[in-house]
Parts: C-alpha cells; sequence; structure tokens
C-alpha cells in the first residue's frame, strides 16, 4: 500500500503514512515489462463472453466512514502509448502487441463502489475470446477517472490497468497422474516412470497437447475432446470423448485407441465433484519396437 501513497507522479511523497491522503488505485501490480497478463478459455461462439475481474483499491491508513463510487472507463491511449514505446525499445521480444477491437470488449460499468469502511470494489471485464488466436498478443486498458469524494485522489503510478489478454481453452492447466501403464512392447511394465505433473497446453478451443504416457521418448499426445456431444461415460454425467493422436517432430505416428481395455472405459474426460477435469485414456503406439500399450488417468491441479 506504501507504494501507492507515497506517489511522487501526483505530488504526493509521504513519510508519516497515518495522515496520507486517500488515493484510489487498481491493486494488481503489473509484471516486469508493465502489464498485466491474464489467460481466459477460448470462447466456443464468436458472441461467447468470458470475464476477467480487476480489483479497484483505496489506499490509505483509515478506510472511509461512506461509500465511494470510483468512475472507470477504457482508455485505448494508455494501450497505444505502451505499444509505441515498445516500437522503439530494441528487444523485439517487445514487439507485437496490439489494442484489442473494441467491439471484442467492454467493462461491466463505468462505476464501482467501495462499501462504507471497506477497501476494494470489484470490476468485471468481459472479452469475446473467440476471435483472439493463441499467438496474438492483444492489449486491453482501464483508467479510474474520479470519485465521488473530493478528499480522494487518483494514483498516479496505479490508476491505470494494461492487461494482456491472451487464451486457452478449459482443459488446459497442470495435472498429475492418478494411475497409469506402460507396457513396453505390449509386456516390459515401465508404469513407475510415466507418475508425476504435466502441463496440458492449448491449441485450440477443443484440444491439448501434453507429454505422450511415456514421457522420455519426446512425444506429445494430441487431445481433442468432443465439447458439442456431452454425454455419460460410465457413470459421469457431462462427460466428453477424447479422440488422440500422437505426434513428434511434426511426424505423426500410429496410434490406435482402445475404448474397451481390459474391459474399462476409456478415452474420455469428465468433471469430477471437486471441480477438477479427469482424462482417462488408453491407446497402443506402433512403432518399429512393436505395440507399446498405454493407460493414463490424469486430474487437473488446483489453481
Amino acid at each position: 500500500m506504501t507504494s501507492c501513497l507515497d506517489d511522487e507522479m501526483v505530488g504526493i511523497e509521504v513519510e508519516d503514512f497515518a495522515g496520507s491522503p486517500y488515493l484510489v488505485d487498481f491493486n494488481i501490480i503489473p509484471n516486469a515489462q508493465g502489464f498485466t497478463p491474464v489467460g481466459l478459455n477460448i470462447g466456443t461462439t464468436p458472441d461467447e463472453e468470458v470475464m476477467f475481474t480487476l480489483t479497484v483499491n483505496l489506499s490509505s491508513a483509515w478506510q472511509l466512514d461512506s461509500d465511494l463510487t470510483v468512475n472507470v472507463a477504457i482508455d485505448e491511449a494508455v494501450v497505444n502509448d505502451y505499444i509505441t514505446d515498445a516500437l522503439a525499445d530494441t528487444d523485439i521480444r517487445n514487439d507485437g502487441y496490439e489494442l484489442l477491437d473494441p467491439s471484442l470488449w467492454r467493462i461491466a460499468s463505468t462505476s464501482v463502489v467501495i462499501p462504507a469502511g471497506e477497501r476494494e470494489a470489484s470490476l468485471d471485464i468481459y472479452v469475446k475470446t473467440a476471435s483472439i488466436a493463441l499467438t496474438d498478443s492483444m492489449m486491453v486498458a482501464v483508467s479510474i477517472t474520479g470519485a465521488d469524494n473530493s478528499k480522494v485522489g487518483i494514483s498516479g503510478n496505479y490508476g491505470s490497468q494494461l492487461v494482456k489478454v491472451g487464451v486457452k481453452n478449459m482443459f488446459a492447466g497442470k495435472y498429475e497422474v492418478l494411475d497409469a501403464l506402460w507396457l513396453y512392447g505390449g509386456s516390459s511394465d515401465y508404469s513407475s516412470s510415466c507418475y508425476g505433473n504435466f502441463d496440458f497446453g492449448t491449441m485450440t478451443a477443443t484440444m491439448c497437447n501434453v507429454d505422450y504416457i511415456y514421457p522420455y521418448w519426446g512425444y506429445i499426445a494430441q487431445l481433442d475432446v468432443d465439447v458439442a456431444n456431452p454425454q455419460t461415460i460410465d457413470g459421469h454425467a457431462n462427460a466428453f470423448a477424447v479422440t488422440v493422436e500422437v505426434w513428434r517432430d511434426g511426424t505423426q505416428f500410429n496410434c490406435v485407441q482402445d475404448d474397451t481395455y481390459d474391459g474399462g472405459v476409456w478415452n474420455y474426460v469428465y468433471l469430477d465433484d471437486d471441480g477438477l477435469w479427469n482424462f482417462v485414456l488408453a491407446y497402443v503406439l506402433t512403432t518399429g519396437s512393436g505395440g507399446h500399450i498405454g493407460t493414463i488417468h490424469y486430474r487437473s491441479l488446483p489453481e
């Protein structure tokens, strides 16, 4: 909080914070590049909106004894200034940022209310993410424009929030392995080598990639989820069938799914009672050394 109160950009340098003025700001500190990154699920239709939230904060040694209305607005100038500075930088990693089309996002309201005796209020942002590509570096910004209390000023350091909007699908994230079987050549058991935590990356709105069951070979499994057809699978409601492909270095390998391996039910994903995704997979990879049988149960880790 003191970094906002000692705010030389608005002519406020305070040593005695108990007597400091009231300031409003956004309370998420930007990263070293000057923005706040968010990763949103890819929408399945062009008009589907995905929400994220910013927090407007009252920075002071004391709360107010009455409600405070804080006004906010979309601020394209903040984005354009950042893009101009990034292009002038010699570091090419700072290139490629773009202003997100105004038709693709909105703020829920042009004001928020911090209740008396409290310090924070939430501002919801809605983005139509289906139009954003995985490789895009889209930027949006919101600025605080004022407050309904003359004693309250706007932070010069954190009065605007610059956000880089990235996309992911709803299955992306880190997973643990609950159970695994890996039979090399159909017989030699290397199952103990298949456990650990693995990252599911986003490829499309419905497709993830992850290390192949036996990760040491460098193969990648591509998991395509049939999200358009929810069904009950093995007693799990709202489950989805999964199609598996296996790739390495741009080459697809022969992979045969086995939806009924060993009398079980395989190759689907479901959301459990804890709100965690579970992928239950079984397939045979055929290479020059024979058919390799693999089954695995991944469960997403809580964020």
